[in-house]
């Protein structure tokens, strides 16, 4: 099993005034743009806890890559409003990063 590397940012969105959410902003390569990645999780809240945002990016991150991380690490930019995270997940055979 070859580890392969992800990151991006979760933010708290308000562009949806009825419904703000927290979607997440994956890096790409230099030249590309972010991929948006909203899990359409309205009910999770901008007090949510660590654990719970890293379960959110888990199941976002798999449902944009179909990779399952196996660990997320947060680190807050700004409190409560965005994070940056990476993810480790394990593929098989030659693995690459995003």
């Amino acid at each position: 099993m070859t580890p392969s590397y992800g990151s991006g940012e979760l933010v708290w969105d308000t562009t949806e005034a009825t419904a703000p959410r927290w979607v997440l902003l994956l890096d790409g390569p230099a030249e590309a743009a972010r991929q948006r990645v909203d899990p359409q999780e309205p009910s999770l809240p901008k007090g949510a806890t660590p654990g719970q945002l890293r379960e959110l990016i888990r199941r976002a991150f798999h449902a944009a890559t179909g990779q399952w991380p196996v660990s997320v690490t947060l680190t807050p930019v700004k409190y409560k409003q965005r994070f940056r995270f990476h993810v480790v997940t394990y593929e098989a055979g030659g693995g690459g990063g995003l």
